[in-house]
């Protein structure tokens, strides 16, 4: 399933997350964007799902993530793109650590 707002297709069990932005707030009370820190959030909602994996008969075996999800997933995983000025991750599915419900 992919979302018609960008054309990325993930397959098997892997998976398309935009990231969730951060905004960091001064003392002050001025808004500054995340290209001013280095913080990353490794969260973010799902756009897109690949079809899954298949069981010994061939039988297609679905993820257990929708699109439209919130997760949250473990550092050093995943492949940062950017398309249209969005941040995206691909990531496994085996990389997600939660569904927030």
């Amino acid at each position: 399933m992919t979302n018609d707002k960008f054309n990325l297709e993930p397959i098997g069990t892997n998976l398309v997350v935009r990231r969730a932005t951060v905004e960091l707030t001064s003392e002050h009370g001025i808004l500054m964007p995340a290209s001013v820190t280095s913080t990353k959030l490794n969260e973010g909602v799902v756009m897109a799902v690949g079809q899954g994996s298949r069981d010994s008969s061939g039988n297609r075996i679905p993820l257990d993530v929708e699109v439209g999800d919130e997760i949250l997933w473990g550092d050093f995983t995943g492949s940062d793109i950017v398309r249209g000025g969005d941040t995206f991750c691909i990531l496994n599915e085996q990389d997600i650590l939660v569904i927030v419900r």
